[in-house]
């Protein structure tokens, strides 16, 4: 639903999917609230609506081959993290990310007494011949098991 009113919001030049895997009981599936929408959010304010069109938001679940977890791919071919960075920081001079710290808190407070934690990676995406951004893409790995928000 947030999508939807994204959408609306960027005219309908922005396209966005969500592809799970046909092997995850979404009705079983456990994933603490509010763990993946800010980096959703991340993604339409900082990458993609510095683009004018073809915006693509894309997110992946599927299970981890190695170990008993899910893994939740947040992927933009927005203008990537060093450029939003810089024009952030272009318009305001004291600019201090506070989304991150919030999600790195929050991280904190989920994996807290846990064995397996939560994991985030960020990866920077380029158009490999030119080595230009294109994009950004978060990798969040949950571990199997029940997590009360």
């Amino acid at each position: 639903m947030y999508l939807e009113l994204e959408q609306l919001r960027f005219e309908d030049k922005l396209a966005y999917s969500f592809d799970i895997d046909n092997s995850i009981d979404t009705e079983a599936l456990t994933i603490p609230t509010m763990l993946i929408q800010p980096y959703v959010e991340n993604a339409l304010k900082h990458g993609l609506l510095h683009k004018k069109d073809n915006r693509i938001l894309t997110v992946t679940l599927k299970k981890s081959d190695t170990e008993n977890a899910i893994i939740c791919e947040v992927t933009d071919n927005g203008i990537g993290r060093k450029k939003a960075l810089e024009l952030k920081q272009r318009k305001d001079k004291t600019y201090k990310p506070f989304s991150t710290k919030a999600i790195e808190d929050r991280l904190g407070l989920l994996n807290y007494g846990r064995e397996k934690h939560i994991g985030i990676t960020i990866e920077d995406l380029y158009e490999s011949e030119i080595n230009i951004p294109s994009g950004t893409k978060v990798i969040i790995r949950i571990p199997a098991g029940k997590y009360n928000q």
